[in-house]
């Protein structure tokens, strides 16, 4: 159980990338931390990576707390992108889709591959070339 917070594309994006066994309580944590570096409300989009996820236990409390619905109004358009096995997300996904649109105000979309995520960025955010949407691995 580990993660790691990139900033990316002059802090616009921002990478979450969860390893092993991802519980409830660290995605909560990972989420605090980004939106107390992200003083200026610059964010306009999420990548929640859990492709070196080996398990993901989320509660449906878990995910009301997450929805931060401040944030949503400070700088309403995000948009989130997971990116996982389907094994990983094993029904969390769509909650967290459903609590997502309804009350945070964020466009989500879930995608098995980081590539797929970048794609669709480029394709979201015409703004942003294909040099600053940059995979955040070597």
């Amino acid at each position: 159980m580990a993660y790691q917070i990139s900033f990316e594309n002059r802090g616009r994006g921002v990478v979450l990338e969860f390893t092993g066994e991802v519980v409830g309580a660290e995605i909560i944590e990972a989420a605090d931390r980004m939106y107390r570096e992200d003083r200026h409300g610059r964010l306009r989009y999420q990548i929640i990576d859990l492709t070196g996820a080996t398990a993901l236990d989320i509660k449906e409390e878990q995910l009301r707390r997450m929805l931060d619905k401040q944030a949503a109004s400070v700088n309403p358009n995000q948009v989130v992108a997971l990116v996982g096995s389907d094994a990983i997300f094993a029904g969390s996904d769509r909650r967290y889709a459903v609590y997502a649109e309804v009350w945070a105000g964020f466009e989500t979309e879930f995608f098995t591959s980081l590539d797929e995520v970048r794609n669709w960025l480029t394709d979201r955010h015409p703004e942003f070339s294909e040099d600053q949407i940059a995979l955040h691995r070597a």
